[in-house]
């Protein structure tokens, strides 16, 4: 039977059968690779990789991070510790560093007392005050939290670079 010969999707012209003959030797080019690799995987004996092996001997070539991240986390630890007046540059006066959040807190708090109403219930003052002691004892837990793990990364870094840990 011989239907649309001159079709491309057709068996039986020739550049449908030298794909086909090009196929088969790469498959079987692909076969004889692997069949040398498992010769060669078969005669090598089994062996553990341990991939921190460098590193547990304390020969590892350790980085010391990423210099980028850590630009940037001091830039922002530099802009926080401004923001709150603790850090000062030389000749420069605590008052000057905090004398525009000062303005920004007054004008906010101008802002909160023109919202609240003038009848303000002991229970509400009540609530404020549970609400701070809340975040006072939050605030405690989440600064032991960090100490602890800031304390644990010291001594792993520590044991890292071969130094004695602090107990």
């Amino acid at each position: 039977m011989n239907i649309l010969p001159h079709k491309s999707w057709h068996v039986r012209t020739k550049a449908n059968i030298a794909r086909v003959r090009r196929d088969e030797a790469k498959a079987a080019e692909e076969e004889k690779l692997r069949q040398k690799r498992i010769r060669i995987s078969s005669e090598a004996p089994d062996k553990h990789i341990n991939f921190f092996e460098e590193l547990e001997k304390g020969e590892a070539n350790i980085v010391k991070g990423n210099r980028d991240y850590e630009q940037e986390k001091k830039e922002e630890q530099e802009k926080y510790e401004k923001k709150i007046g603790y850090l000062t540059y030389l000749g420069q006066d605590t008052v000057e560093s905090t004398e525009n959040t000062r303005k920004k807190k007054k004008s906010g708090r101008k802002r909160k007392l023109s919202t609240s109403s003038s009848s303000s219930s002991s229970l509400g003052e009540h609530t404020d005050s549970k609400r701070t002691l809340n975040l006072n004892d939050l605030r405690a837990k989440r600064l032991k939290r960090e100490r602890e793990e800031k304390e644990r990364a010291e001594k792993l870094l520590a044991k890292l670079r071969g130094e004695p840990v602090q107990k």
